[in-house]
């Protein structure tokens, strides 16, 4: 069983599936005559440690973004991925390779981390000790519905322990939502 929770962990958030037939329903219980109703477009894990927001948006120049807010707590501290070295644990967020959703190679820090030599290292890293947001383009080639598996996964310090997140964006109608993956 508790192989079966890891597996399920680990690797179900990488998965793709296309939605044909769903109809959606608004807060009525009536039908939403073909408009997307109260999709969720955030939500949010904490620990003792940090708080992250997870959210999707949504431009009227229809450029969507999978944006990350992390707050640190009880002075933790994670390794930015703008570090230039191969730090293990940098703050990463992934979506399912398929040809529907894809993220843009580019990430917007803010604020910018600084590189330093703490923590004595061979190597300097950009550590992140404050609230921090990361946008990255998220590119969505249909107009189909599907759900795509992600993850945002780091390191939080001092605990020293790997964070997994799990999270689902779905496409209903044009409108992007994310929820967080419950295995």
């Amino acid at each position: 069983m508790l192989l079966s929770k890891a597996l399920c962990f680990l690797f179900l958030p990488l998965v793709y599936v296309p939605m044909a037939g769903v109809v959606l329903v608004d807060g009525t219980g009536n039908a939403g005559n073909g408009k997307v109703c109260a999709l969720p477009n955030a939500f949010t894990v904490t620990d003792d440690l940090y708080a992250l927001e997870l959210r999707v948006e949504q431009t009227d120049a229809h450029v969507s973004y999978l944006v990350a807010t992390i707050d640190f707590h009880n002075d933790s501290y994670a390794a930015s991925p703008l570090s230039n070295n191969d730090f293990t644990g940098l703050f990463t967020l992934d979506v399912a390779d398929f040809p529907y959703i894809r993220l843009d190679d580019a990430i917007e820090e803010t604020p910018r981390s600084v590189e330093t030599n703490e923590r004595g290292g061979n190597a300097p890293v950009n550590w992140l000790r404050e609230k921090t947001t990361y946008r990255r383009i998220l590119h969505i080639n249909t107009n189909e519905d599907f759900d795509a598996g992600g993850k945002a996964t780091f390191t939080i310090e001092p605990r020293c322990t790997f964070e997994n997140i799990p999270f689902i964006i779905k496409n209903r109608g044009g409108v992007l939502s994310i929820e967080k993956w419950e295995c």
